[in-house]
């Protein structure tokens, strides 16, 4: 799975409208601590919550503190006035609070401690705006420091800034365009407040109430705006406003252990297998270690005759062969970037030098770059995000056999320096691999490996609590449906594929399914079993190649989505000669929106294929066709 920034997330929730993924937002962190503190922050996240909301207060130094009211009575110092305190006399009070009956003793958190902490956790940040000095109806003036303290954090993209001030909202709006932002109302404004959102392209945060409905929940979907609802401290609650159709919920404490998991709105299903005798493209050998999918074609490198298997993803038959001019060790491993560019490589047997090419349809190949890592190891996979040949970039991830892992970032076509870091901490380990899961986070599994997450800063790691993968697992995936978050572990070197649902984090995983049945039991020393997925709004399909044995086709899907509609008549799309071509269309109103959710093009589409060639190169587009919506790089 491929996890964007937070703003492109909510443009694609709208485009899509898939407005059921529930999204829980600590309420000034959690009811774990004094609220809008250290403790009560680390614990919301910890608890597996997406976002942590916060108020935000000026002092008489003109710092950002955390804190709801304008003075310290609440917290036992009813003379402490925050307007007119400095940072330091605040710091100096120890506040108390009693949740729950229990009593909680802490420091009051600046803005950038509470931004530190979303920032380790991989949380975003929801920054309340309180009336304050500079920071108010009549006077923005403290707001660009405010912002600049977000960038400097580099949570900007991810930060949604919330009030009811709306002069303070509008001002954001004009000053950042970029920026999220949310309008704090009540039930009983809520639809006099659409207008207002329209223009400001505002998401809003209302106050549960009996004004609350279902259809103004549409309305606002309808505008291309996201509803968050406070305060969801109750299942049946979160169960009412979720049937409305909210997107965010901000809670003090709602615990969601096995009411979202396993989703039942989803079916896993077979789709084709076949044996090494039935896929005449597969060897009898241990020599094709690797595979991935682009624009549903299978790419599977076989080391031995130096050639790339393109198969289709449909029905598993060949299509055609890509004959290349590399070593073995270079077929190691095959992976696309996010626009389309085929990457094989591996640190070709020698220690500490990590070597990736690019190759075209044609097997032309080019070195992107070598990169020596001194003390990384040997490791013959490695994992893609982003784009290489955009300024945007992106980035490399792998994981050695020796325990340790690099991420190396690319854009404009080359490699930039790698920042080495520990790993799973194994000595020796074969077959390791590192998965991404998002532009912040990737996994490492590998045989006798023990799966963990680590954060590509290499700051934190977190190990699957049980049920886990087992121990012999030798690869798996990352991807999303539904508003769900998977794990699919390659449980065995035979193809035994096992889903995990880890939507409330590896603390909490849930087995989706049973594991699928080994595709044989022909000798595999290779200690690997790929796998690799493609992703729509309706499904996702996995490939699987149990090396020596043979390959198959599973999909996860919407139980409402059958097997005949998402094959033959579902919109698909392809990039071919820098256009983006439609299939299946025909009728279908096509919408293309930037990165921003500017709208370009807004047209009927007539045939089929029918092509879109007027957008700008190396840039993201989201492409609505109908109800259904696709992200694409050209």
């Amino acid at each position: 799975m491929k996890k964007i920034t937070f703003a492109f997330l909510m443009i694609l929730l709208c485009c899509s409208q898939n407005f059921n993924a529930a999204v829980l937002i600590g309420h000034r962190g959690s009811y774990w601590g004094v609220e809008n503190t250290e403790e009560a922050f680390r614990k919301g996240a910890q608890f597996g919550y997406n976002g942590l909301e916060t108020d935000i207060k000026v002092t008489s130094d003109t710092k950002f503190v955390c804190c709801h009211d304008d003075d310290l009575s609440r917290f036992g110092h009813s003379s402490a006035n925050v307007a007119s305190s400095t940072l330091a006399q605040l710091k100096a009070l120890q506040l108390s609070q009693t949740r729950g009956g229990q009593t909680y003793t802490a420091t009051i958190c600046t803005l950038e401690e509470y931004l530190d902490i979303c920032k380790e956790y991989d949380v975003f940040p929801v920054i309340e705006l309180k009336w304050a000095t500079g920071i108010n109806s009549n006077d923005c003036s403290n707001l660009p420091a405010l912002v600049e303290v977000v960038r400097s954090k580099g949570m900007f993209e991810k930060a949604i800034f919330l009030t009811s001030m709306k002069p303070c909202l509008e001002f954001i709006r004009t000053n950042y365009p970029t920026a999220t932002i949310q309008l704090l109302c009540y039930a009983n404004s809520m639809e006099s407040n659409l207008q207002w959102c329209i223009n400001n392209r505002a998401d809003i945060d209302v106050c549960v109430g009996p004004e609350f409905t279902a259809n103004l929940v549409k309305r606002y979907h309808d505008n291309g705006l996201l509803v968050n609802v406070w305060t969801i401290n109750t299942v049946a609650l979160f169960q009412e406003y979720r049937t409305k159709g909210c997107d965010m919920f901000t809670t003090d404490y709602l615990d969601l252990s096995g009411i979202l998991e396993p989703d039942d709105e989803v079916r896993f299903v077979s789709l084709w297998t076949k044996t090494l005798e039935q896929a005449p493209y597969l060897t009898n050998t241990t020599s094709q270690r690797s595979m991935a999918v682009y624009n549903g074609e299978l790419y599977i490198p076989d080391m031995t005759t130096a050639k790339i298997a393109v198969v289709d993803g449909k029905t598993g038959d060949l299509k055609r062969t890509i004959q290349t001019n590399l070593d073995a060790t270079s077929l190691s491993c095959i992976r696309f970037t996010h626009d389309g560019v085929m990457l094989l490589g591996s640190t070709n047997n020698a220690q500490d030098v990590l070597t990736i090419y690019r190759c075209d349809e044609n097997g032309v190949t080019n070195l992107v770059g070598s990169k020596t890592i001194t003390g990384f190891g040997q490791a013959d996979y490695f994992d893609v995000y982003g784009n290489l040949d955009g300024s945007d970039g992106g980035f490399i991830v792998a994981a050695s056999n020796q325990g340790k892992a690099v991420k190396i970032p690319f854009g404009n076509g080359m490699l930039n320096e790698p920042f080495l870091f520990d790993g799973h901490k194994s000595s020796n380990a074969a077959g390791t691999h590192a998965i991404v899961q998002s532009d912040t986070t990737f996994f490492v599994t590998g045989f006798r490996v023990a799966r963990k997450l680590l954060s590509l800063d290499g700051k934190w790691s977190k190990s699957f609590s049980s049920p886990s993968p087992s121990a012999l697992a030798v690869d798996g995936v990352c991807f999303a449906l539904n508003g769900h978050e998977y794990y699919g572990s390659m449980e065995t070197r035979f193809g035994v594929l096992k889903l995990f649902d880890i939507t409330h984090g590896l603390d909490s995983p849930v087995v989706f399914d049973n594991a699928t049945e080994a595709l044989g039991s022909a000798a595999n020393t290779a200690i690997t079993s790929p796998v690799c997925v493609e992703s729509t709004p309706d499904y996702v399909t996995i490939y699987v190649l149990a090396t020596n044995n043979g390959i198959a086709a599973y999909r996860l899907q919407k139980k409402s989505v059958g097997l005949t509609s998402v094959d033959n008549t579902l919109p698909s799309f392809y990039i071919k000669n820098g256009a983006v071509v439609l299939l299946n269309a025909v009728g279908e109103m096509v919408s293309v929106y930037d990165i921003m959710g500017r709208m370009l093009i807004s047209e009927s589409v007539s045939t089929s294929p029918f092509a879109i060639n007027r957008l700008p190169k190396n840039q993201s587009y989201i492409i609505k066709v109908g109800d259904t919506a696709f992200k694409t790089v050209l």
